[in-house]
């Protein structure tokens, strides 16, 4: 593979009222190459050469478009939640389930009928034999407790 000059500027020349001690010009040439490597290596496609000097192929780019990466059929993250999301709603529902089990067997069932179920406040009535109105009491006074659980579990 041919030898590639590398080019350092001459901080001395640069900065001539400036005494330069020589760890400071190795942290600029440091700090040059990252910022080359920052500008150019990695937006441009290197070729790559044989012995003789001639280019057999490229390196691609390391910054691609998201358009090309879309033509080439790559994937992508999906719009899927995030493990830690997964994690968290799981918990919620544990404690759902946590604070609906707490609760007496006629509210219990108030509630899976109204929340899980889907029935209606007016078809549950019907079902149990009471009018909307108590059944209307009785959810508001469940939610009421449940949320009194909840705030509990914040402090």
């Amino acid at each position: 593979m041919p030898k590639i000059k590398k080019y350092y500027p001459d901080y001395a020349a640069l900065y001539p009222d400036t005494p330069i001690h020589p760890k400071v010009i190795k942290a600029l040439r440091e700090s040059d190459r990252k910022m080359k490597y920052m500008e150019y290596d990695l937006k441009c496609e290197q070729p790559l050469r044989n012995e003789a000097g001639a280019v057999v192929g490229l390196i691609p780019s390391r910054e691609d478009s998201y358009e090309r990466l879309l033509e080439a059929d790559k994937q992508f993250a999906g719009s899927a939640p995030s493990p830690e999301d997964v994690f968290f709603a799981g918990e919620e529902i544990r404690e759902l389930h946590k604070a609906v089990a707490a609760l007496d067997a006629a509210d219990r069932e108030l509630i899976e009928a109204l929340f899980f179920v889907g029935q209606t406040v007016q078809g549950y009535a019907l079902q149990i034999g009471v009018s909307r109105y108590v059944v209307h009491r009785r959810r508001r006074r469940i939610l009421g407790m449940l949320k009194k659980y909840y705030e509990k579990m914040e402090d």
